[in-house]
């Protein structure tokens, strides 16, 4: 692997760790459903984003245009 991809596997692991904490005081109270909702969705795009694995598959490259 390369430094890069471990660098993009670290910034996965927290936004997963950051995904699961919040998913977490959630479910104990929540105040405005909606919105934790969309914080949810938008910390598991960026955290699948982040996977060094999924950037290269061949979706990713056609999608970005390196393919």
């Amino acid at each position: 692997m390369k430094p890069k991809d471990i660098l993009w596997g670290i910034v996965e692991a927290v936004l997963w760790y950051a995904f699961t904490a919040y998913l977490l005081s959630v479910v104990g109270d929540s105040l405005n459903v909606w919105l934790d909702a969309l914080v949810l969705v938008v910390l598991a795009y960026l955290t699948m984003l982040a996977c060094p694995w999924f950037r290269h598959t061949g979706g990713w490259r056609r999608m970005t245009g390196r393919e």
